[in-house]
């Protein structure tokens, strides 16, 4: 532990930022880590980040600011999360309502990454922790994560339905892309799937109810942007992509987030970092503006 703090004073020193290392109590996985740092930061914006992410390429940072900032600071702003192989691990969750059903889906989960192609930033039903950008009053406003989870898929959507309930939504920002390769291995897949179906029936416990209340006339507003489908041109819609139940041979259009100046990023922002490692301990981090305190 002593040998880790003294790698981060000294990584805080080489890049010049003031760091806040947090020792938490009852942190249980990734999610408790995150939600420690938020609480310790000192700052009202706060970006969270998964020690699992990488970003695809530099410049990650001021467009999902900049998303944030343009909903006056009130969103949950997250980015695309793609697998090593440039398939889509996270690109926007949505309501779907077939018949009297209404269930959370990704409608874009394993497709290629081109299946993305010129899609434009825009509200989704609930986005993730792994990479985002929200306002700290809000989450603990919302009363933070629930703990009736045993993974933290489910928790997470859980927290984005709170904040979604509470008049803050989840916004996707799908030219900002991080990869997150694979995090299990042999008799763990076995594992993650008990916990996904257990997770999955206290989720739909918790919200099968409320989720055609919190639609509220947003189901169908997915993408239904121009395409090109078997070489047909269909006409253009609002929103951000089509959704990813057509065929994959399509190209998506739409407008990229364009930025005229540069957000302010670094007096008014606190990075919480949060990471695994073996054995479940879990850190969370609050790499904090210069002048709210040095590493600790």
């Amino acid at each position: 532990m002593a040998e880790q703090l003294e790698e981060v004073k000294r990584l805080a020193g080489f890049y010049g930022v003031a760091v806040r290392a947090v020792l938490a109590t009852n942190v249980e996985d990734k999610l408790d880590a995150v939600e420690a740092g938020i609480a310790a930061a000192p700052s009202e914006t706060i970006v969270c980040l998964n020690s699992s992410l990488v970003p695809r390429s530099a410049g990650w940072l001021e467009p999902l600011i900049s998303a944030f900032q343009a909903r006056d600071g009130q969103c949950l702003a997250a980015p695309t999360i793609l697998y090593e192989d440039d398939t889509i691990r996270w690109a926007g969750s949505w309501i779907d309502e077939e018949g009297s059903e209404t269930a959370l889906k990704q409608h874009y989960l394993g497709y290629p990454r081109r299946t993305l192609h010129g899609a434009a930033v825009c509200e989704v039903t609930a986005a993730t922790f792994d990479c985002c950008v929200l306002p700290k009053s809000a989450l603990e406003a919302a009363g933070g994560f629930t703990r009736r989870y045993l993974g933290t898929d489910e928790k997470g959507i859980d927290a984005a339905l709170k904040l979604r309930a509470s008049g803050v939504p989840s916004i996707w920002v799908p030219q900002v892309e991080m990869v997150h390769p694979e995090d299990s291995f042999g008799g763990e897949r076995n594992w993650q799937k008990l916990v996904s179906v257990i997770d999955r029936k206290v989720f739909d416990r918790n919200w099968s109810a409320a989720l055609p209340k919190l639609a509220g006339g947003h189901a169908d507003e997915r993408p239904k942007s121009s395409r090109r489908i078997f070489g047909q041109r269909h006409a253009p819609g609002p929103g951000c992509v089509p959704r990813a139940s057509e065929p994959v041979a399509r190209r998506c259009g739409g407008r990229l987030l364009q930025s005229s100046s540069r957000p302010e990023i670094h007096s008014r922002s606190a990075v919480v970092l949060s990471g695994t490692r073996r054995g479940g301990l879990s850190w969370p981090w609050a790499l904090c503006p210069h002048g709210s305190g040095g590493c600790r």
